[in-house]
């Protein structure tokens, strides 16, 4: 037990620690437990130290969970400082984006990619790496679509495409970092993987390599640590 708000005699929440069982490790993570909701709510946030965390109350049913993270670092290898968002009425809980102007990615979860796409200012994420005859190609690249996913406790929003009538090739795919507003995007055509990106591709962020091997498997390539770059599997 790490801490507990307001006080440990008269708790609403707590945070337990918990570590990958190995000293050589050194990446313990937080587990966050409401112990007042019906059912007790609990969720572990693995991006989240356990050390140095404080809760402050926003309203009634909104608190901020803030403190330092496990491993989310700047350009210049400095932990950042992380919260996140619990609402105990809807029982969720998602990582809060570091800069305050980011846009609002969720309201597009389930929805085409169109519609980001679309969207005047989410979709500049796009055009910090992208010239508007690429975004373009991107976007027709994305016409036939399943929708936009989220995970990550809503740091990860990510969807793929393909063009109509195209069979697969050409295709296209994207993620979205929501904690930093950063992007890694992918055109697949001709039987070869053009990226876009303006994340460090010299040391990506574990949830974004787990989504991004996801989405490679289709292609039957992954991320490859060695090269920074995508090879196939065969």
């Amino acid at each position: 037990l790490e801490f507990a708000f307001p006080n440990a005699k008269k708790a609403e929440f707590i945070v337990v620690s918990d570590d990958c069982g190995g000293s050589s490790c050194g990446r313990a993570s937080a587990t966050f437990v409401d112990v007042k909701s019906d059912p007790v709510f609990f969720k572990k946030l693995p991006m989240l130290s356990p050390d140095g965390i404080a809760i402050v109350q926003v309203d009634a049913n909104t608190f901020l969970v803030k403190g330092k993270s496990t491993y989310l670092e700047n350009d210049l290898g400095d932990l950042l400082d992380i919260s996140f968002l619990y609402k105990r009425k809807d029982a969720s809980i998602k990582i809060m984006p570091i800069l305050a102007n980011s846009p609002d990615y969720s309201k597009f979860i389930g929805k085409h990619p169109d519609e980001l796409l679309g969207d005047v200012e989410a979709r500049d994420v796009f055009l910090k790496r992208m010239n508007s005859s690429i975004f373009k190609e991107f976007r027709d690249d994305m016409g036939v679509s399943g929708g936009i996913s989220s995970d990550s406790l809503g740091m990860i929003y990510a969807s793929t495409g393909m063009a109509p009538h195209s069979g697969g090739d050409p295709s296209a795919f994207f993620i979205i970092d929501a904690f930093k507003n950063e992007m890694f995007a992918g055109i697949f055509r001709d039987n070869k993987i053009s990226i876009y990106t303006d994340m460090d591709i010299n040391d990506l962020d574990n949830e974004v390599v787990f989504r991004l091997d996801e989405i490679l498997d289709q292609y039957q390539s992954r991320w490859d640590y060695n090269t920074k770059s995508i090879i196939s599997k065969k």
